[in-house]
């Protein structure tokens, strides 16, 4: 699968009603501090995975990997299929 940007994945629906966006909220408590840091950069702060390696100190691949377990550990939380 070819790397999607965060644009990309902000701009599908994830939240569409509001048992989920609590759903997601209470998801969001479990992740670690790096994990976090990592969701608002991508979702929120809409950052390219150039700028968010740049930001976290960390190599672009690394980001990568990152961004596809945090999406893995969400899906698990919110008890989602797997991709």
């Amino acid at each position: 699968m070819a790397d999607r940007s965060c644009k990309e994945l902000r701009d599908e629906p994830c939240a569409e009603t509001e048992e989920q966006s609590e759903s997601l909220r209470a998801a969001s408590t479990k992740l670690t501090k790096r994990e976090l840091e990592l969701f608002e950069l991508c979702y929120v702060a809409d950052l390219s995975t150039a700028e968010i390696a740049e930001e976290m100190g960390i190599k672009l691949q690394s980001v990568r990997r990152r961004k596809h377990a945090l999406v893995k550990k969400l899906q698990g939380f919110l008890e989602l299929p797997q991709t």
